[in-house]
């Protein structure tokens, strides 16, 4: 059917599944570091800016934990359905990490997630800032176990094929953990979902900023201070993140070359390598269509030398080769971005010094455009990690083809039929739900989650004094509540 079999479908609904679910993790990692950072500003300075915009991202954050932890029990039960013979065979190393996962984060983040979103008003001040920082802590956990997981997969190590049946078999769980590719992918990945959380804070921010000046009004505290820590955070952690990506390529060029030459569209290769801005790879005549280079910088950014070797798809045997038109497009795409997210950060420290930060329209509209780069980035970051692996599941070891169940392709279709809809109707309506959270402007006095906590409604005026403080509402230990937004508690 169009030349479209059973393995194609596979893979292409686990790749559906995981576009989704991608983006959930990372926004919830760098979310619940950035609320763990809110709080304990609130706690150290008094400031009641910071309480405000912890409870409006903390009613955010449980939108989007929620719709990840769903999003990803979907992939749990294609391993069985779609990819049994992968999970027969590299069972027995990935199972166990999958496990450590489940019991080292999952179970942290659940046993202290209801404390940190309902118990404001229930537990103390430090304990609730305890659970809040725990909750991080597990997010972090958890993806260090998941790319534990397939940096194993990119780069392996530590283990035997058992005679046979081809199962891998744990022989040094030390080398299954930390292989070659592991350290870079992490830090990669966690600057990335900090990255992720800091340009959609901007851009939320961004979005009130240009509001309140078309109502001729100024921006609150809240949403000047939203809008100044994403920039900071831009500003300081996009060239440290395009570092970390130069040190994940070195790391690539030695352990999978073949994923190098793909993504940078060369055929040909060798030693003083020119650099393709552009073009368009032709996997069937081995050349890279309308070709725009710069000369020796390919070997100059690949190996930090203008003589260095620089690999060409044709030292690879034609069924050994990941395709290399989507590869090429991706990457150059999410270094653009890359180099966009450290552009707008350098410009809003012009602002900074200028003194007009939170008067330049022309850098609020740019942050507010920018708000979903890093989540682009990331999906075109995984999409170059993932096929640069093909054809393989297990890199050089066990390949697609061998990994798939033997399923009909009907079957196949069905499912990433029904998978389509449903994803589409529920996370679009979960999504929905963010960006409306989004829209509505953080107040003084933010209501968080807590099923106790007031109502407020546009207009409110706060409520009465007492001993100079506003009291928030709902049980007897309630936190106080300054007059003003920047007074101390």
């Amino acid at each position: 059917m169009f030349g479209i079999d059973a393995l194609y479908i596979a893979r292409f609904q686990f790749a559906f599944t995981v576009a989704f679910h991608i983006l959930f993790p990372a926004f919830s990692i760098g979310l619940a570091a950035y609320l763990a950072v809110l709080e304990g500003l609130w706690l150290k300075t008094g400031r009641q800016v910071y309480l405000d915009l912890f409870r409006y991202w903390l009613k955010i954050f449980s939108i989007g934990f929620a719709m990840g932890v769903v999003s990803g029990l979907v992939m749990s039960y294609e391993f069985g359905t779609n990819w049994s013979r992968f999970a027969t065979k590299a069972g027995p190393v990935l199972g166990p990490m999958l496990a450590y996962e489940v019991l080292t984060a999952f179970f942290l983040e659940a046993g202290f997630l209801g404390v940190m979103l309902f118990g404001m008003n229930k537990v103390g001040k430090r304990l609730h800032f305890a659970a809040t920082c725990l909750v991080s802590i597990g997010t972090l956990i958890s993806m260090t176990w998941i790319l534990a997981s397939n940096s194993w997969m990119q780069t392996p190590q530590g283990f035997t094929i058992e005679p046979g049946t081809g199962r891998f078999l744990p022989a040094d769980w030390w080398k299954i953990v930390f292989n070659p590719s592991f350290p870079y992918r992490l830090v990669h990945m966690g600057l990335a979902a900090f990255l992720c959380v800091a340009f959609t804070v901007g851009g939320v921010g961004a979005w009130h900023l240009l509001r309140a000046r078309r109502e001729g009004r100024e921006a609150s505290p809240a949403v000047r201070t939203m809008f100044s820590m994403a920039m900071w955070m831009a500003a300081i952690v996009a060239p440290i993140q395009i570092g970390a990506g130069d040190t994940q390529g070195l790391n690539t060029l030695q352990y999978q070359p073949a994923k190098i030459a793909a993504l940078e569209g060369d055929w040909e290769g060798g030693s003083r390598a020119p650099e393709i801005l552009f073009g368009i790879p032709n996997m069937k005549e081995e050349r890279t269509d309308y070709a725009v280079e710069v000369p020796l910088l390919g070997s100059l950014i690949l190996t930090h030398s203008l003589n260095g070797h620089v690999p060409g798809l044709k030292e690879f045997k034609p069924e050994d080769r990941p395709y290399s038109p989507l590869m090429f497009f991706t990457f150059r795409i999410m270094v653009g971005i890359g180099f966009l997210m450290f552009g707008l950060g350098l410009w809003s420290l012009w602002q900074r010094w200028r003194g007009s930060f939170y008067q330049s329209p022309w850098l609020h509209r740019a942050a507010l455009l920018m708000s979903p780069a890093g989540f682009v980035a990331l999906l075109c970051g995984w999409i170059t990690t993932e096929v640069g692996r093909q054809p393989f599941t297990v890199y050089g070891h066990l390949r697609t083809v061998d990994s798939v169940s033997p399923i009909a392709l009907p079957g196949m279709a069905t499912s990433m039929a029904a998978f389509a809809v449903v994803y589409f109707f529920v996370f679009g309506a979960g999504l929905m739900i963010l960006l409306r959270l989004m829209g509505q402007e953080p107040v003084m006095g933010e209501p968080g989650p807590d099923p106790r906590a007031p109502t407020r409604t546009a207009g409110m005026r706060p409520a009465p004094v007492e001993n100079g403080a506003v009291m928030q509402g709902g049980s007897g230990h309630g936190y106080p509540r300054p007059a003003h937004p920047d007074a101390a508690e």
